[in-house]
């Protein structure tokens, strides 16, 4: 199997638009899932809880890898702020265009200050051990995973990693696996992160597993007309919509009917990962 080429185009639409039809398929994704407005209450609940919350007296510095256009992010610093802590925020990802977009929608804070650096997870140095370190669904296009977890594991001392579970994008990943975009992790549950992370040598950290269930209104999949309908096929395939066979489309929303009807409400499985002391 080839490596992976992220692509793109499926991520990067008009910033802000409320017109649907100039949504990327990410921007789609965004609109019908749960999943991050859960994520966020994770959050929210979780963080007070880690060492870095009781940092109070200096700057908290955390490094996102794969920050993307920053969504995710946004509420990650939201939490940070609502505790009264003073963040110093890196963000990496490869893509300009996407680094763009987070700089022009980034919260505006006396207590925020944000670098955006172009970079991915296999080759960033950090230039400083961080407080915290935040890698969101980026694991699926890594080619190494010991060595990007270890980097990861390395940049500080606590760690949150996101990656989907078995029930959800998983379920069609496995079901039209010949058609997915190729890659060699795209098709990985969270399960598999969190074995992996335990070979690795943690020094007296602990790995925490757990996961919970959010929803993905997927009714539009079923309406050939329907650009929202195409955009998640796309996402689910990781592939622009023009490049699948037709039969491999309607194969899929047949297999979306059985599976979801009659309210087209798909249960996606969210694993969080933590490490730390």
């Amino acid at each position: 199997m080839k490596k992976t080429t992220f692509t793109q185009s499926l991520y990067v639409g008009a910033p802000n638009s409320a017109d649907v039809r100039k949504e990327s398929s990410y921007q789609t994704w965004l609109r019908v899932t749960t999943e991050k407005v859960l994520l966020q209450f994770w959050l929210q609940d979780h963080l007070p809880t880690f060492v870095l919350s009781k940092q109070t007296n200096h700057e908290v510095h955390v490094l996102d890898l794969g920050c993307g256009f920053g969504h995710m992010s946004g509420r990650l610093i939201h939490v940070l702020l609502s505790m009264g802590l003073r963040i110093n925020y890196t963000g990496v990802d490869p893509y300009p265009a996407q680094l763009d977009q987070f700089q022009r929608s980034a919260i505006a804070s006396p207590n925020l200050t944000l670098r955006l650096l172009k970079g991915d997870a296999s080759s960033h140095v950090p230039d400083r051990d961080y407080d915290l370190v935040f890698a969101s669904h980026m694991l699926y296009y890594v080619e190494n995973w010991s060595d990007v977890l270890t980097r990861i594991v390395g940049a500080g001392n606590e760690i949150i990693i996101v990656h989907h579970g078995h029930r959800g994008i998983n379920t069609i990943h496995e079901h039209f696996r010949d058609h997915i975009h190729p890659g060699p992790h795209i098709i990985s549950t969270d399960d598999q992160v969190t074995d992996a992370l335990r070979l690795l040598p943690l020094n007296g950290r602990q790995v925490v597993h757990r996961r919970f269930p959010s929803t993905v209104a997927v009714r539009a999949c079923q309406l050939p007309g329907s650009r929202a309908g195409n955009n998640l096929i796309s996402f689910f395939l990781e592939t622009p919509f023009k490049e699948i066979d037709p039969l491999v489309v309607q194969n899929i929303r047949t297999f979306m009917r059985d599976l979801y009807a009659p309210d087209h409400l798909m249960v996606h499985d969210v694993g969080v990962i933590t490490i730390r002391p």
